[in-house]
C-alpha cells in the first residue's frame, strides 16, 4: 500500500476496491510530473481519487461531501454509474436506461449532486442515445458522441473539437 494511503489515514478504513482512487490519483500524478503538464492531469488527479465520493458526504476515499468534491468528479461520479449500469459485466447483464434513470434519480442529493441529476435528466436521451449507438465491439466511444453531435449540433459543450479531443 501507498505511503500516501497511511499518510492520508486511508488504509486502515478502506478496502482494496476503494483504494483504485487514490493509486489513480497516484499514477496520474507520476505522469504528470514526468511529462511537466499540468491542467488536464491535475483535472484527471481530481476526478480519480473524487469519483466516488457521495453528496452527502459517505462516498469514499476521504468522505468529502457537496461542493467539496470536484466538479468534474461530481459528473463523472454519475456518468460512471450510468455507464456501470447500462452496460454488460461479467457478473451481471445491463439495466434499462429507464431503470438507471430511476435509479439516479432516487439518489438525489445523497449520492449525486442535485445539480448534475437535474442536468442528467434534461440531457437524458442524449445518454440514452449514446448508449444505444455504442458499439462495443468496436470500442469506439469518439464515435457514438459524433454521431450525438452531428444529429443535435447545438448539443452544448459537444459541438466543440476540443471537446470531442478530450474524449478520445
Amino acid at each position: 500500500m501507498s505511503q500516501a494511503c497511511f499518510e492520508q489515514g486511508i488504509a486502515p478504513k478502506t478496502n482494496r476496491y476503494q483504494l483504485h482512487t487514490v493509486l489513480g490519483r497516484e499514477c496520474l500524478a507520476a505522469i504528470q510530473k514526468q511529462l511537466e503538464e499540468d491542467d488536464f492531469l491535475a483535472l484527471a488527479q481530481e476526478i480519480a481519487v473524487s469519483h466516488h465520493e457521495w453528496w452527502d458526504g459517505t462516498g469514499y476515499p476521504n468522505g468529502i461531501e457537496g461542493k467539496k468534491i470536484p466538479l468534474a468528479a461530481r459528473i463523472v461520479a454519475l456518468a460512471d454509474v450510468y455507464d456501470a449500469l447500462t452496460t454488460s459485466r461479467p457478473y451481471k447483464g445491463p439495466v434499462s436506461h429507464s431503470d438507471t434513470l430511476e435509479w439516479i434519480s432516487s439518489r438525489y442529493a445523497t449520492h449525486f449532486d442535485p445539480a448534475v441529476v437535474e442536468a442528467f435528466i434534461a440531457r437524458e436521451e442524449d445518454f440514452l442515445r449514446v448508449n444505444q449507438n455504442y458499439n462495443p465491439q468496436s470500442d469506439d466511444l469518439c464515435e457514438a458522441v459524433q454521431e450525438l453531435v452531428e444529429a443535435e449540433p447545438d448539443a452544448k459543450g459537444l459541438q466543440d473539437t476540443k471537446t470531442i479531443e478530450a474524449i478520445r
